[in-house]
């Protein structure tokens, strides 16, 4: 089985859908309502990467789990100015994808005020099936940080890929 940190350094397209219906590289804000669950810089590889669930996300219907890798990276920023208490849902209130100077630039904007930042020379966007996961997240009020973590997918989860959208460097 696939874990999602097995494709870190994937570039190309799998058997997965070429024409998505959701596409952060197209549309501005599809992501919203998704949360934020961790982010990662290798710096030998030259990516960065941000893990997403998408149980809460107002745009997809299938899928309950997303990775965008941003390949090539020339800067990934993590911004808050006041971190919560973990454990902390960062829910995505805005994203967007621009080309600025040939460069991929991606940003979420998140609650509570959060941003993250990533430019490169190309980026990849899969979304996941996570088998046996339920349904709706932890819930982070209520449950304990070892309950929450438990109740969310991460970088070694067992994945199905259903989707797979590549942007090429130009």
């Amino acid at each position: 089985m696939t874990q999602a940190d097995d494709l870190l350094q994937r570039f190309s397209r799998s058997s997965a859908p070429v024409d998505p219906d959701v596409d952060p590289f197209v549309e501005d804000d599809v992501l919203q309502e998704a949360q934020v669950l961790d982010a990662r810089v290798d710096a030998v590889s030259s990516i960065a990467a941000i893990l997403l669930d998408l149980r809460t996300a107002l745009q997809f219907e299938v899928g309950n789990f997303a990775m965008l890798v941003v390949h090539g990276v020339r800067s990934a920023e993590w911004q808050t100015e006041q971190p919560p208490k973990p454990p902390t849902a960062w829910t995505v209130v805005s994203s967007r994808t621009t080309r600025p100077s040939g460069l991929v630039h991606f940003h979420l904007g998140m609650w509570p005020d959060a941003q993250w930042a990533s430019e490169g020379a190309s980026a990849t966007f899969f979304v996941f099936d996570v088998p046996g996961i339920a349904d709706t997240p932890p819930d982070y009020g209520s449950d304990g940080p070892t309950v929450v973590r438990a109740g969310l997918p991460h970088w070694s989860s067992t994945v199905e890929v259903i989707q797979e959208t590549f942007l090429p460097a130009i």
